[in-house]
């Protein structure tokens, strides 16, 4: 690493000039303007501003290289040919242009020296090292000029080192500084030996159309890697796809990735796009897809120890908007750190968490679809107070589970639950310990949940303060609409759920009003249930879309000592989501179930109207009872006032626990998560 204070200077001050300045090439505005000069513009007008970055030069003063199959020829000062290889040793703009079978460009130039490389239809190839290799300068600028396509390659002959701290080359594109890429034509890179483009410094690309295929990592910034415009593709066969991966501590400020205004498609056998620190995504559009995606049956993929995440970092990931599509073997979106999500839309496919952070996870923006996911959302912390979340998962939805990597798989299956092992960097980072105290706090948004598992699941503290949360439970027994191992409150915003009562858990008696209404036989998935009050209004409405015993409803217009109606059947329309209806208008009316007042916080209410729950969860934010003989977590005397059990409910000596009609409620099997 060679003076990376003046490297980091004429970074920022390319990123100022290049648009408006001819700093590079030396020319003035008044030769700029000459007649008797050529300007070559490099950009694409269609782009954003910030992807328009153009650099002007006189080509009549720049050094011309014409490379010619098996050698190549120079004219003008500045560089060399020696057969195949041409050397550049000092400041200046090249213009490199044909084709070259078997050779190499090599920069060894000044330590303080800026290189601009004007590549102009120029096709290279290398089976000894680098196609371009910049061993010594400050700052390489590799232009493509419009309309151009360009190719680098190598043939996997040479013996580049595997290692991030190396020196050794071990890419088809291998600047040993920092590296700055360019303009509205084409490069493509294949790299049959090892990495595709790599900076050891700083890797900023600006524009182009930049296609890469590596057989290990496809683009490379080892300080940071920026990328604020042009349209990216890369393929690995064995690495991940954009990476910055400085990870010593003598500088907090690199390791980043940082992208805007670009659009990046990455097919990654391992991480799609992984930071040492901070990932951020500002803007653009993303598709990521890796290990193959999340359903492929890749067996070497089911067999891997590796990380196949799609955005990973290790202090946080932030996506402040974009469009991102993720189709993940792993976890879609991981930090070993934090995650926050402001704006963006995101649609995500992942065969392990849709979003895991080892500590806080803040949602206060944006759209989020989750279509597959093991569990939805993961962390120790978990805060949600805008934008609109709709996820599927086949555990957990909201999990706030102790935010350890695959702790919400209990170490099943190797940690996994797919037949996969843990991934090796797990065990850098975590443990398997989960001793959470952390909490699940939702103030605003509009989230959807569809689990298998759990809908809201916290090991420490589930408040409710607003926003809209519907749930579409578990169908299976051992699992229930919310569970918390804290306390549980409501006090605003609108929660509706359904799902199996036997792991029935309730808020506290404190705060916005709650009805649970009870079935006594399982309703069919698609059968629609309301609430009106007694002037007839539909405060609630739900088509649960899968089998359910109980609905959970909690809002603001609930109120103590008013009467309400609960229907099932008839037919209502308006906007759906997750069977959930916003703006419900009611065509046919269903049949009358319940009838019930409000007296009390907690209200449960079956087709006799008011009642008591005597199976599974206790209000008050108690736990457990001894239902089927297990271990209880809660006490009786948790239960409101009006709900006291005169003798223990069924249960407490392994019998099975019953409704206030008395009919059995199903227990899970002792092979059950609770």
């Amino acid at each position: 690493m060679k003076n990376r204070k003046f490297g980091n200077l004429m970074i920022a001050l390319l990123c100022t000039s290049l648009a408006s300045t001819m700093i590079l090439s030396g020319c003035s505005e008044d030769e700029k303007n000459n007649s008797n000069k050529t300007s070559s513009e490099i950009g694409d007008s269609s782009q954003s501003e910030s992807q328009s970055v153009q650099l002007s030069y006189d080509e009549s003063t720049a050094t011309k290289i014409v490379l010619n199959g098996d050698s190549a020829s120079v004219s003008g000062k500045g560089a060399k040919a020696d057969k195949n290889i041409v050397t550049i040793s000092d400041e200046g703009t090249y213009i490199v242009s044909g084709n070259l079978k078997n050779g190499q460009v090599i920069i060894d130039a000044g330590e303080n020296d800026t290189i601009n490389i004007i590549l102009n239809n120029a096709d290279i190839h290398f089976s000894d090292g680098p196609a371009i290799y910049a061993s010594k300068c400050s700052e390489t600028v590799i232009s493509l000029e419009s309309g151009t396509t360009n190719s680098v390659s190598d043939d996997g002959v040479y013996s580049g080192s595997d290692s991030d701290d190396s020196d050794t080359p071990n890419a088809a594109l291998y600047i040993q500084d920092n590296l700055t890429i360019l303009g509205g034509g084409t490069l493509n890179v294949t790299a049959e030996r090892n990495n595709g483009i790599t900076a050891k410094d700083t890797l900023n690309i600006k524009g182009g159309s930049i296609n890469v295929t590596s057989e290990h990592h496809g683009i490379s910034g080892r300080d940071n890697l920026n990328v604020s415009g042009g349209n990216i593709t890369v393929e690995t066969h064995n690495g991940d796809g954009m990476r910055s991966n400085y990870d010593k501590n003598d500088d907090e400020t690199m390791g980043n990735v940082n992208i805007e205004n670009a659009t990046v498609n990455i097919k990654s056998a391992n991480d799609g796009i992984q930071a040492e620190r901070t990932l951020t995504v500002k803007s653009g559009d993303i598709t990521v897809t890796t290990g193959n995606g999340v359903s492929n049956g890749n067996t070497s993929a089911a067999n891997s120890t590796e990380s196949m995440k799609a955005l990973k970092a290790g202090t946080a990931v932030n996506i402040n908007g974009g469009q991102i599509t993720v189709d993940a073997y792993n976890d879609s979106v991981h930090s070993n750190g934090d995650i926050t999500v402001t704006n963006g839309t995101l649609t995500i496919k992942s065969g392990d968490d849709a979003f895991h952070a080892d500590n806080t996870l803040n949602i206060n923006g944006g759209k989020i679809t989750v279509e597959q996911s093991h569990e939805g959302l993961e962390a120790d912390n978990i805060n949600i107070s805008g934008g609109t979340v709709d996820l599927m998962a086949d555990d957990d939805g909201i999990n706030c589970s102790g935010g350890n990597d695959f702790s919400g798989l209990g170490g099943m299956d190797g940690g996994h639950g797919f037949g996969r092992e843990i991934p090796q960097d797990f065990e850098q980072t975590n443990d398997t310990s989960d001793t959470s105290t952390g909490a699940l706090k939702i103030s605003g948004g509009t989230i959807y949940v569809n689990a298998q598992g759990d809908g809201l699941d916290s090991n420490g503290n589930l408040d409710i303060s607003g926003g809209t949360v519907v749930v579409n439970g578990t169908t299976q027994s051992g699992n229930g609409i919310l569970d918390h191992d804290g306390g549980c409150t409501v006090t605003g915003g609108t929660l509706i759920g359904a799902g199996t009562s036997d792991m029935l858990e309730m808020p506290t008696a404190e705060g916005q009003n709650v009805v649970t209404i009870l079935f006594e036989q399982r309703q069919s998935d698609g059968t629609p249930v309301y609430l009106t009050d007694s002037s007839g209004k539909v405060l609630a409405s739900m088509a649960p879309v899968k089998e359910y015993s109980c609905v959970i409803f909690s809002s603001a217009e609930l109120k103590t000592g008013e009467t309400y109606m609960v229907y099932t059947g008839g037919t209502i329309s308006g906007d759906n989501v997750q069977g959930y209806y916003s703006n419900p208008e009611i065509s046919a009316e269903g049949t009358l179930y319940s009838t019930f007042t409000i007296s009390e916080t907690l209200t449960y209410a079956d087709s006799s109207g008011n009642t008591t729950y005597n199976g599974g969860m206790f209000g008050k934010g108690g736990g457990m009872g001894n239902i089927g003989g297990r271990p209880g977590k809660g006490e009786f005397g948790n239960m409101p006032d009006n709900q006291q059990p005169a003798t223990p409910p069924n249960g407490i000596n392994g019998e099975q626990p019953a409704l206030s009609n008395g009919e059995n409620i199903q227990l899970p099997d002792s092979s059950s998560s609770v």
